[in-house]
Order: structure tokens, then sequence, then C-alpha cells
């Protein structure tokens, strides 16, 4: 009588499952290569969310100041909450501590100010400007 296997024996296994470990770890990198590059913008959302997130505090400040790439708004309890560029970044420090990120890829941070108001000037890292003007309830510190 003739036996013939019905079935895959131990060997034929192994290499099949080791093809298979071979081409499943190459799957990362195929996928990093045929996915399409990150975009560089900030998200219209993120955006909104930290206009409406720092625009009561530019208007209750009763102190506003900018040095270069920093916002410096201090309470009438004198806390002093600072806003600056950091690594394409813009974070938030409260009394000079912390570092809480408030906004990602941004290439450039410049807050102007003139006698009523604050206007904030955001470049992201694909060079997009963004500008809103914040009018304030009371005159602006020198």
């Amino acid at each position: 009588m003739d036996s013939k296997p019905n079935g895959f024996t131990l060997i034929e296994t192994v290499v099949a499952l080791s093809i298979f470990l071979l081409l499943a770890s190459f799957s990362p990198l195929l996928i990093k290569v045929l996915s399409p590059p990150a975009e560089n913008r900030v998200p219209a959302e993120e955006l909104e969310s930290f206009y409406l997130s720092i625009g009561p505090l530019i208007r209750e400040a009763s102190q506003v100041t900018a040095t270069g790439d920093r916002l410096n708004l201090t309470s009438d309890s004198g806390q002093q909450v600072t806003f600056s560029f950091y690594e394409n970044k813009i974070r938030k420090q409260v009394n000079g501590q912390g570092h809480e990120i408030w906004l990602f890829s941004v290439k450039q941070f410049r807050p102007i100010i003139t006698d009523s108001s604050v206007t904030l000037v955001i470049t992201d890292i694909a060079s997009h400007v963004y500008k809103r003007v914040f009018v304030r309830k009371t005159g602006i510190s020198p």
C-alpha cells in the first residue's frame, strides 16, 4: 500500500512561516514609503482652539507685553502667563514654570501689541501665515 501524506510536514510549515515573517518584517517600511507625506500645516481645529483659549486670557490680563517671540500676560493677582515659541511649538508657562504645549507645527510666533489690541501672527512649517487680532478691554502697558 502506498501512503501519501495528507497535509504539510513540519519542515514545510517552518519554511512557510519563515517566509511570511520575513515579508511581514518589511511591511512597516513599505507602508512608510507608500503613505503620503505628513502635512506640515497647523490643523484648523487646533488653531481655532488655540485662539478660543488664549483670547480670554489676553482680554482679562491687566498687563500685556511682547518681547520677540514671547507674549507675557500678567493678571491682577500678579500671576504671569507666558506664551513662547519653543522647538516648532507654542508653549505656555505660568510664573516661569511648566511646559504646556498649546500648538504644534509652528515655524514662527510673533505677537504684535498696539494701543488697544494684540495681534498674533503664526507661521506654520509649510509657511502658511495665520493672523488673529484680539481687542482688549483696557489699554495695554508698554
